[in-house]
């Protein structure tokens, strides 16, 4: 993963795509992938190889909640060039909105209606998960 990320760096990207040995994607080198296509949340599945995270498990149950469709299925390289958004996801950067892939840019603003709907959702539930744990780490008077 640090190698992929070094050479994306060095080729311009600030992330690299990981592909299981059938070609088709698993994950960003230190994150989870996701692309939206007409509405629909789509993610690797966990038997392409990827590591199944915190954030990513949270992240597909917030969607459901919203109401957002969830796929998990196998997913090809140049699906995420057809895609409507694409985002990472990881508990260190939270939700990152991807400008690009290869050399296809997104032309919508960033982040797309979905990602945007699904980030401001993970950063609520965050806050309100660190103000339970503040609350009950406050002495008791």
């Amino acid at each position: 993963n640090a190698l992929a990320l070094h050479e994306a760096k060095l080729a311009g990207a600030d992330d690299a795509v990981l592909l299981n040995a059938e070609g088709f994607v698993t994950e960003a080198s230190t994150a989870n992938v996701y692309l939206v296509e007409r509405g629909a949340l789509v993610t690797p599945a966990l038997d392409a190889g990827l590591l199944e995270g915190t954030t990513r498990r949270r992240l597909l149950g917030l969607a459901r909640e919203l109401g957002i469709d969830v796929h998990e299925t196998a997913v090809r390289p140049e699906r995420l060039r057809g895609a409507d958004e694409v985002f990472v996801s990881s508990s260190v950067r939270g939700v990152v909105p991807a400008s690009r892939v290869d050399h296809r840019v997104f032309d919508v603003p960033l982040p797309g209606p979905v990602t945007g709907r699904l980030r401001d959702a993970f950063e609520r539930r965050a806050d309100e998960e660190a103000a339970t744990w503040r609350a009950a780490q406050a002495p008791s008077s």
